[in-house]
């Protein structure tokens, strides 16, 4: 159950977030975004934050310009990229043509969104981070997030309709929240915790029309997102064994349920990723003449 302590903090940040002192960080690299969209979600995002936020008091340095150009140029072909966390938490697959926003002023947490570059501005958003104590688990989050629920959430945002479930999401045990109505728009989050890190992995939409049509793509990018549990650098040829290892275990879970048409999709999408897979060549080679083997009479 959180502290008191934890419960003031949390009410004390969302009202901060409300008056647009809460995140003071800089979009380094994608294009000006709906701004009043993301000030209006601040206020609930910070009111379930699971730790103290970091407080940032300086200006952030601007990007260089051939940087900026760089990733403008990536994002414009639509090409298909790996994205390696800094503190090396995780390795995630952004959806092919969206812009990258960094929050160069966090430090101990690590924190990227992706932006759609159509004018819905979609948001998918990931935050990851130490866990806030020692041996803190899963259900020790879930009890947390009902609290919040109960003693933050409905009672400063009664507009807002919460849905908060524990269940498994591409293989991996989690916490799905629902969020929808004023001021969050239409919102899910999946957290997960691994060793001492946990993770939250959001999509956030204007409208239910835009969460429809996006959700799928929201789907692929959790299948491609990979917890880590360590910091420091890691090269690319690590980023894309972990990229080929998540993709394996998925296509496996669907071979064991008999589903070989599903587990190939994946494969295929792993291998949209990194092409010289040998391990999911193979694979999907086994499965291809698996599926199109005739028995013999």
């Amino acid at each position: 159950m959180p502290s008191r302590r934890l419960l003031l903090l949390a009410l004390l940040f969302a009202s901060a977030a409300v008056t647009g002192c809460a995140d003071r960080t800089e979009e380094t690299t994608a294009p000006e975004t709906d701004a009043a969209t993301e000030q209006e979600t601040m206020a609930f995002d910070a009111a379930t934050a699971t730790e103290e936020p970091t407080t940032v008091n300086v200006e952030e340095p601007a990007p260089s310009e051939a940087g900026a150009q760089a990733e403008q140029a990536t994002a414009a072909k639509g090409r298909q990229w790996i994205y390696k966390d800094r503190n090396g938490y995780f390795v995630a697959v952004p959806p092919a043509g969206w812009t990258q926003k960094d929050y160069p002023s966090e430090t101990v947490r690590s924190k990227v969104a992706f932006v759609s570059t159509d004018d819905s501005f979609v948001l998918i958003r990931i935050i990851a981070g130490p866990i806030p104590r020692p041996s803190y688990t899963l259900d020790d989050l879930y009890e947390e997030g009902k609290q919040q629920i109960a003693t933050v959430l409905r009672p400063r945002f009664p507009s807002v309709t919460i849905n908060l479930t524990k269940e498994k999401v591409h293989g991996l045990d989690a916490i799905v929240w629902m969020n929808s109505g004023p001021p969050v728009g239409v919102q899910k989050r999946v957290q997960y915790v691994k060793g001492n890190l946990w993770y939250q992995v959001s999509i956030t939409t204007k409208t239910r029309t835009e969460f429809d049509k996006y959700h799928s793509t929201f789907e692929r990018f959790l299948s491609g997102f990979v917890l880590l549990d360590k910091r420091g650098e890691f090269s690319e040829q690590d980023a894309k064994g972990a990229i080929v290892s998540r993709y394996r275990r998925i296509a496996e879970l669907y071979e064991e349920m008999g589903r070989m048409d599903e587990a190939i999709v994946f494969l295929n999408e792993g291998l949209s990723i990194v092409p010289d897979s040998r391990e999911l060549l193979d694979y999907k080679q086994r499965l291809t003449t698996s599926r199109y083997k005739k028995p013999k009479n």
